[in-house]
């Protein structure tokens, strides 16, 4: 990965245990942006609908 985006930002998850397969894993995130020169917020980004509210009849 670093060979093909060795200009982007990477940013790694802590190391987990992943209990599918019995051993420790760790997430990366690769960005071609820099997160912190972002204004941006999550909810500007990908907004979530209202909650729906479930009646139990």
């Amino acid at each position: 990965m670093q060979e093909l985006y060795g200009d982007w930002n990477c940013i790694k998850a802590p190391v987990k245990h992943c209990h599918s397969i019995k051993q420790l894993r760790q997430e990366v995130l690769w960005l071609n942006y820099d997160p912190q020169a972002s204004t941006l917020t999550v909810e500007e980004i990908a907004p979530c609908p209202q909650p729906q509210q479930l009646s139990l009849m």
